[in-house]
């Protein structure tokens, strides 16, 4: 990625740790919501990163999500994971 902005960095690293929460908390049977706040982050951390991303590999494909999910469901549903 070469030399980015520390607050680009600060909300990469927000974006995966939101992200890997959800994944731990899923792994354990437990539900995780991101508050709007983290939501909003997330998804424009998102939105920036993913699509290159999924081009190399690194994200599955976007998974449909439900018209009434969550914004965390919408979220992790953009990764490429099942948010149900």
């Amino acid at each position: 990625m070469g030399a980015i902005p520390a607050e680009k960095a600060v909300s990469i690293i927000t974006f995966s740790t939101l992200v890997h929460t959800w994944d731990l908390a899923w792994a354990l049977g437990r539900r995780v919501e991101f508050t709007a706040t983290e939501a909003t982050l997330a998804e424009a951390v998102g939105n920036e990163l993913i699509p290159a991303m999924r081009a190399a590999g690194l994200f599955g494909p976007e998974v449909p999500a439900p018209a009434q999910a969550s914004a965390t469901q919408r979220v992790v549903a953009f990764t490429g994971r099942a948010p149900l």
